[in-house]
């Protein structure tokens, strides 16, 4: 052995001591082993090597250690715990620390901590309970702002807000328990409050960690859950810069916690209401809240709403299959929760959102049946709505509860669907009944009087639309009442009592505005003496006629004359004549023409007796033995090569071979190619190269794009094409195109994407052979696509030569 090994354990002890002193617990692990490798069930050294492990955050090498000291194993179970517990093995450390019979205070913290993650509330409340009815744990603000989060997850917000009045000295002193606080009054709604106990909150902890000698780095670290939930409390409030501010702060320090997880979706939800982000970028920074490290960080609630918005980000994407996909994951995945019925109807609502897209209503409706919640059924009626029933609408607005059924947006949306079906006594009831409730209340506030004159108002209106007056006026009377001055109420009330009492109109006379002329000069008295019998048309003077006429039509012709500059100048053919006046005719067909008309009336018998010597074809019976030898090819060869055999001397095998070349010699001199068609007819129209066209920039792809090469024309303007991504895909050519290129089978093409058909796109571009084989050069396409292989023309020369080649084993003589 060595002598390092053989050192005293006092000496090895006192290496160890210095060591963990000076927090270099890597060297007091090897200290550890040496002491351990002398005395194998050392309890000290082997408590001091787990703590070591615990304190560099290598939680499973502690574990391991504690599986491997054998006897003493069961000396570490709270030590063993707390490592399972970190590494969020939340079931494996509830096993150990109910394994332990009599538990000391810090084996049940540890304990209600387990419990709080796994969601057991009750349990998690019991515990600290508990803890905190002994005398030394009464006053100990971190149990308090433990208990304080485990009633708000509970929803125990009266048990939540007894505990921090009881507690309130305390909740000034700790950001954590003020941070409790806030987190109460957003539980409730009451979003301003919560901002100002947020404000309180940060400034207590910057103060606190500031005297308490803190970096700023970790003093950033405390507060990113509070930055957090101020933006959220500024969503709600609609400020969204200032929420994007205040995730942003998180966001930037790169903490990984759960509160950076919360913010990033929290920065999705504000920027999809953003029209430059697309759904697509926000789909995949949504991916990056996914990750198996991230989702132990989050609770329940919180998994649910990042894969809520997963599924209605690919539900705007109009990616039905993978929306379908994730709902019956997720609904696999939490068939255990707690929550999963909460759960299910939420993944059901989008399912019914898929089913009304595709138009299956009768499905979508069967969904939306099961469930009784308020937005189940506010979906229904948006079902029946879209679907075109308004009747049905009405129904399930009217089957929900009294307190939602009274709220101002129900009872305008009930009034406005029964004045659409024309039952104008059941629109002014449903106004007329939410006005009595309100009415009729003692103690209204300020919102609900607002609402109570808004809703007198427009039952009015109706009234007065459908001549109900005496009604209409006792509508405004009540208004009156709350406001005398409402300048909207009293003149509508003198209108509607003139109708049936003038009298009436007298009461509140005196209080309309008196208005003020403001020249003074005018006699209103004299000018109402004074009147008019009649009324004379007063006639213009001929001369002013002329003159206004004169300058109209002046300022006519100098508009005609300004449009007329503005048109671009006219192209003409180069055979126009201007002497000569264009054909009346030209836009008729030629047949129809009257020149051709007499044409074809003075021909008309002229070519009676043509017929007999025409040629039948391979159906015909009778021939015309002339104009038939005019084209027997076979009788022409067989003459030359009966002319070239007489003048040769030998017969033998090979002048046969000599007199075959000469037939084929004799052949190829009486034959001619086809000449070139100068024309844009046939192919030419097609693939004809315009020597005057500029060489155009060479175009590459963009995102959503892809080059491909086409397999297949199938037609009708579709294509199928192999796409350079690996699939093929479906093509459809669009008509702008199809007039502009000529578009055949190895051709490289650019196509556009679909986000709501992977299997499908559309052809944007097709690509010269230079510029595809350019592209191949930079690297934009494969080493392995073949360029042009199915061409097999030459663009610049576009004819086509026949030539009459006889074949090597033919026996001319035979012929």
């Amino acid at each position: 052995m060595s002598k390092e090994q053989q050192q005293p354990l006092d000496i090895l002890f006192k290496e160890l001591d210095e060591a963990i002193q000076e927090q270099q617990y890597k060297k007091a692990i090897r200290v550890c082993n040496k002491v351990l490798s002398q005395s194998v069930n050392d309890v000290e050294a082997t408590q001091c090597k787990v703590l070591c492990y615990m304190y560099l955050g290598s939680f499973q090498d502690a574990v391991d250690t504690i599986n491997k000291s054998g006897p003493l194993k069961d000396s570490f179970v709270f030590e063993k715990a707390y490592c399972l517990y970190s590494s969020a093995k939340y079931t494996d450390a509830l096993k150990e620390t109910t394994s332990i019979q009599s538990k000391p205070n810090n084996v049940l913290e540890l304990e209600a901590q387990i419990y709080y993650k796994l969601e057991n509330y009750e349990k998690t409340i019991e515990i600290y309970e508990q803890l905190l009815s002994q005398s030394g744990y009464s006053q100990s603000s971190e149990l308090i702002t433990n208990l304080c989060a485990v009633y708000i997850d509970a929803g125990k917000f009266k048990e939540c807000q007894d505990l921090l009045a009881k507690h309130k000295s305390i909740m000034t002193k700790t950001y954590e328990l003020a941070y409790n606080s806030a987190c109460l009054l957003l539980s409730r709604n009451d979003i301003k409050a919560a901002e100002t106990q947020l404000k309180l909150a940060k400034k207590i902890c910057i103060d606190t960690l500031t005297k308490d000698g803190y970096e700023q780095e970790d003093i950033d670290e405390e507060l990113s859950a509070i930055h957090v939930q101020l933006g959220y409390c500024q969503q709600m409030n609609g400020q969204l810069e200032s929420a994007l501010e205040s995730y942003q702060n998180v966001l930037g320090k790169s903490y990984g916690d759960s509160a950076s997880i919360v913010a990033q979706n929290n920065v999705i939800s504000v920027n999809g209401r953003n029209e430059q982000k697309t759904k697509s970028e926000l789909l995949e920074q949504l991916k990056g809240v996914f990750a198996e490290s991230s989702e132990s960080k989050l609770n329940s609630s919180q998994k649910k709403a990042v894969n809520l918005n997963h599924c209605i980000l690919l539900l705007h994407l109009k990616k039905v299959s993978q929306c379908e996909e994730l709902v019956k994951s997720l609904k696999t995945k939490n068939k255990d929760s707690a929550n999963f019925k909460e759960y299910v109807e939420d993944l059901d609502l989008i399912v019914a959102f898929l089913l009304m897209r595709e138009k299956k209503w009768r499905e979508a409706e069967e969904i939306l049946k099961k469930y009784k919640s308020l937005k189940a059924q506010l979906t229904l009626a948006q079902l029946h709505l879209t679907e075109g029933h308004p009747e049905k609408t009405l129904t399930v607005l009217q089957s929900l509860d009294s307190s939602t059924k009274t709220k101002p947006g129900i009872i305008a949306t009930c009034f406005a669907l029964y004045e659409k079906l024309g039952d104008y006594e059941k629109a002014i009831s449903s106004l007329d009944i939410q006005i009595n409730n309100l009415e009729s209340k003692n103690n209204k506030d300020e919102k609900e009087i607002d609402s109570f004159v808004d809703l007198l108002k427009l039952s009015a209106n109706l009234k007065m639309k459908h001549q109900k007056y005496k009604d209409a006026a006792e509508t405004y009377e009540k208004i009156l009442k709350v406001n005398p001055n409402d300048l909207f109420a009293l003149p509508s009330y003198i209108i509607a009592t003139s109708h049936y009492d003038p009298t009436l109109s007298q009461k509140y006379q005196g209080k309309l505005p008196i208005i003020k002329l403001t020249n003074s000069s005018v006699d209103v008295d004299k000018i109402e003496t004074l009147g008019l019998s009649y009324g004379k048309e007063k006639k213009v003077a001929p001369k002013a006629v002329a003159e206004v006429l004169k300058s109209r039509k002046a300022r006519d012709a100098a508009a005609a004359a300004a449009a007329l500059t503005k048109k671009k100048p006219r192209f003409l053919p180069k055979n126009y004549d201007p002497a000569r006046a264009p054909d009346p005719e030209r836009w008729l067909p030629k047949w129809q023409r009257a020149k051709n008309k007499r044409m074809a009336a003075a021909n008309k018998g002229k070519n009676s007796n043509t017929n007999a010597n025409l040629m039948r074809g391979s159906q015909g019976v009778t021939t015309n033995s002339s104009a038939t030898n005019q084209y027997n090819v076979a009788e022409k060869i067989s003459k030359a090569a009966a002319a070239a055999a007489t003048s040769t001397s030998t017969t033998s095998t090979t002048s046969t071979t000599t007199n075959t070349a000469s037939a084929q010699k004799v052949v190829k001199k009486k034959t001619k190619k086809m000449p070139k068609n100068k024309g844009k007819g046939g192919k030419n129209r097609r693939r004809g190269k315009n020597e005057n066209e500029q060489k155009r920039e060479l175009q590459f792809k963009e995102d959503g794009q892809e080059y491909a090469q086409v397999l297949k024309m199938l037609g009708n303007g579709r294509i199928e094409a192999q796409c350079f991504d690996g699939p093929k895909r479906l093509c459809h050519i669009s008509g702008r195109l199809r007039k502009k290129e000529w578009i055949n089978c190895g051709d490289i093409i650019l196509l556009q994407l679909r986000d709501y058909q992977e299997e499908k796109a559309d052809v944007i571009m097709r690509y010269t052979i230079d510029e595809a084989r350019s592209l191949k050069t930079l690297g934009e396409l494969p080493e392995t696509a073949r360029i042009n292989e199915n061409d097999t023309f030459d663009d610049d020369n576009n004819d086509i030569p026949f030539e009459f080649v006889a074949d090597d084993n033919i026996d001319i003589d035979a012929l």
